[in-house]
């Protein structure tokens, strides 16, 4: 199976690329829809999350909600392989960065910036915009279960000269890019950081913490106890 996958991400990833954007959003969204038909496990683990976080939806609205997930990510996914293909003539047809002021307010203190985001909207887009606007920029991600895939998604990913910080790393690498007067982005949920330890000797010291935590300590390891600045983009 792991080179089926392979070959259906590299054959997704070419054909996508070689349309036009709002053509290759609806062929995403129609392969997004396909995935609970031939990825029934995803399915089911989708379906049982939807119930145990709405419990009272009822049965036809939790599978319209579903239905329109899929359609959601494919789309996403589609965005995401056309991200090598943004330049800064035709970035802010497809992302809108708002009161960014605020980002040079802090880089201004010489500290670097940590944006806290979460998997809403498209995300991986905000990189791409952050860094044509001229800023540097890394990001910290968690490795994906398949090599191959996961080579394919940080390939795009590095593009336009972004950094790719594996999560194992995210402490020592975010530190070390934050003194160089970086922005940092961390995703603020679905992600544990091995290695990381809270300090203060209580019942949660020495676990893996979560990424607010880990950005914490990058902010307190990057500049002392004062911090760098921590954002939290509300798109």
């Amino acid at each position: 199976m792991l080179w089926s996958e392979a070959l259906l991400a590299r054959s997704f990833v070419g054909v996508i690329q070689r349309l036009p954007w709002r053509i290759a959003c609806r062929v995403g969204s129609a392969v997004g829809r396909l995935v609970p038909f031939v990825m029934r496990g995803r399915q089911q683990l989708a379906t049982e999350n939807f119930r145990q976080a709405f419990p009272d939806m009822e049965s036809k609205q939790r599978a319209r909600c579903l239905r329109a997930m899929w359609s959601h990510l494919g789309r996403v996914a589609a965005e995401f392989t056309k991200i090598p293909q943004l330049c800064p003539e035709n970035v802010e047809r497809y992302t809108t960065l708002v009161d960014f002021y605020h980002v040079d307010r802090a880089l201004a203190l010489g500290r670097g910036v940590i944006f806290l985001t979460a998997h809403c909207g498209n995300w991986e887009l905000m990189a791409p915009a952050i860094v044509m606007k001229g800023y540097r920029t890394a990001v910290v991600v968690r490795p994906l279960h398949h090599p191959v895939v996961d080579r394919i998604v940080n390939q795009i990913r590095a593009s336009h000269g972004i950094v790719v910080i594996p999560h194992r790393q995210a402490v020592r690498e975010g530190i070390r890019r934050l003194r160089q007067n970086w922005t940092l982005g961390i995703l603020m949920e679905g992600c544990h950081y091995p290695g990381a330890q809270l300090s203060g000797g209580g019942s949660d010291s020495g676990r893996r913490t979560t990424a607010a935590g880990v950005g914490h300590l990058v902010a307190r390891g990057a500049s002392g106890s004062t911090g760098c600045g921590t954002l939290q983009p509300t798109h």
